[in-house]
């Protein structure tokens, strides 16, 4: 494990056309090429082998501890200009707030979801049972535009 990588030997090993696929992770270089959630060389869509993915892993959902199901095969070398280092404000922020770190996604994509199909099944029930109170109960937490409405019920 004493083989080292710099940006561009890491670049090398994305995962396509039979290559490998190397990620970095805080200066370990760690092959996901037999992970069925790397196929081609990309994650999730967003996330590319090839590259030093320290910055994206600590935004995840996850911790980086998933990545020690896969072997390391190196370490990264890099000059710190090249690691692309945050500006000192940014960093604050960040360590102070380490809830800016985390991914968006489960908020701005899990909650329209789940509102989605409460106000259905909500509305279904109300159907079902005769309960108007659950209609009605509706109407009243609605905002203003909504709610200067008569109620149908």
């Amino acid at each position: 494990m004493d083989e080292r990588f710099d940006l561009k030997r890491l670049s090398m090993n994305d995962g396509k056309e039979e290559r490998p696929a190397y990620i970095a992770h805080g200066g370990r270089v760690i092959d996901v090429s037999k992970s069925r959630l790397w196929p081609k060389g990309t994650h999730m869509g967003r996330h590319h082998a090839g590259m030093d993915l320290t910055s994206d892993i600590e935004a995840a959902p996850h911790g980086p501890e998933v990545l020690e199901r896969y072997p390391q095969v190196g370490t990264l070398v890099t000059e710190a200009a090249a690691q692309g280092s945050l500006p000192a404000l940014v960093s604050t922020l960040l360590a102070r707030y380490p809830f800016f770190r985390r991914h968006p996604h489960p908020a701005s994509v899990h909650f329209p979801i789940v509102f989605t199909f409460s106000a259905s099944f909500f509305s279904v029930l109300s159907m079902v049972t005769g309960a108007r109170s659950l209609i009605r109960r509706l109407f009243a937490v609605l905002p203003a535009p909504f709610s200067s409405r008569p109620s149908p019920y």
